[in-house]
C-alpha cells in the first residue's frame, strides 16, 4: 500500500475508478457524504457554474469536516472544492451508468484528504497523519486500495441479491424480541 506524505506532494494522479458490487459491511463509512449533506436539504445547487460546483464540493466534503479543518488552520481552496464536486458527480454517474435507476443501497465515498493533498500547498503533518490513519482503518480492501492509489472517489454498487437478502433480514428481525 502506498502511503502518501507531505514530502511527495503533489501525489499520483487519480486512476480510473471501478464500481464494486455488494453492500458495505462497514456501518461507519469514513467518507460518507450523505450524513454531512443534511444542511443542504432544500437548497438548490446548480452544478453548471463555478459557485455551484463550490457548493456541491462543500456538500461532498461535508460542512463539519470543513469547519474542523478550518479551525485547525487549513483554508480549503476553491480548486479543492471543485475537485470534490467533480469526484462526487463522477462517482454517482459511474453507479448510474452501471445500474440505471436501480441504485438503492449503492454508495460513493469521497477521498477528501487526497483531493486536498492533490490541490493544495503546505498541508500540516497532522493532516497527512490523519489520512494515513484513515487509510489503515478502512475495512474494505478494494476501498482502501482505491484510496491508497490516489483515486478521488470509490463507488460501491449494491446488487439486487444483496438488497433482497438485507430486506428479508430486516423483515424477519422486525418481529423478534
Amino acid at each position: 500500500m502506498k502511503i502518501h506524505n507531505a514530502a511527495s506532494s503533489p501525489l499520483a494522479q487519480p486512476t480510473k475508478n471501478k464500481v464494486e458490487t455488494g453492500i458495505s459491511s462497514n456501518p461507519a463509512q469514513l467518507h460518507n457524504t450523505q450524513q454531512n449533506s443534511f444542511s443542504q436539504i432544500g437548497k438548490i445547487v446548480s452544478a453548471t457554474d463555478k459557485q455551484g460546483l463550490i457548493e456541491l464540493g462543500r456538500m461532498a466534503i461535508g460542512n463539519n469536516t470543513l469547519k474542523a479543518w478550518e479551525s485547525q488552520g487549513i483554508e480549503v481552496s476553491d480548486k479543492s472544492l471543485i475537485e470534490a464536486a467533480k469526484a462526487f458527480q463522477q462517482g454517482f454517474k459511474q453507479i448510474a451508468d452501471q445500474l440505471g435507476n436501480q441504485t438503492a443501497g449503492s454508495s460513493v465515498s469521497i477521498n477528501k484528504h487526497q483531493i486536498l493533498i492533490d490541490n493544495q500547498q503546505n498541508l500540516p503533518q497532522w493532516f497527512i497523519d490523519e489520512y494515513d490513519y484513515l487509510l489503515q482503518n478502512l475495512s474494505d480492501d478494494s476501498h482502501r486500495s482505491a484510496f491508497a492509489q490516489g483515486d478521488h472517489f470509490y463507488s460501491k454498487a449494491a446488487n439486487n441479491e444483496s438488497i433482497a437478502v438485507q430486506n428479508y433480514q430486516t423483515v424477519t428481525d422486525y418481529g423478534q424480541p
